[in-house]
């Protein structure tokens, strides 16, 4: 095989092997924690690779409210409801999981059950 072509297929190759490694498969992620919270119509929360939410605290109307939540890069999340044990929305790294918050006024606890992540992964939201 002549010189030129063995040149042109390996870079062929190194082009896919980026494009692949660059991601894609899903909504990529790219929110500024500013923009976390509810703004009248839906919550954003943010799973951090530091095994944080953002915010840690909610407050939402007693109606159903959507719900995205956008993990970082490196790690998977989900935001579950411990009073009633509902999941609301699973992400993987560096995607976006949406649900729909639906509960009763009160107050609640949110977590992460990934495994390890609830120790630090949890937060407060005020509905009604």
């Amino acid at each position: 095989m002549p010189h030129f072509l063995r040149a042109l297929l390996w870079s062929l190759s190194v082009a896919v092997m980026l494009a692949a490694c660059a991601g894609g498969g899903g909504r990529a992620t790219v929110i500024d924690p500013g923009d976390a919270g509810y703004d009248g119509e839906r919550i954003v929360l943010i799973g951090t690779d530091d095994l944080l939410f953002v915010p840690e605290e909610l407050a939402v109307p007693a109606e159903p409210v959507p719900l995205e939540l956008h993990c970082e890069p490196a790690v998977n999340h989900n935001i579950v409801i411990i009073e009633t044990g509902e999941e609301i929305a699973v992400c993987a790294p560096g995607e976006t999981g949406t649900g729909t918050l639906e509960i009763a006024p009160g107050t609640y606890t949110y977590v992460c059950t990934v495994p390890g992540h609830s120790a630090t992964m949890r937060g407060e939201i005020t509905v009604g």
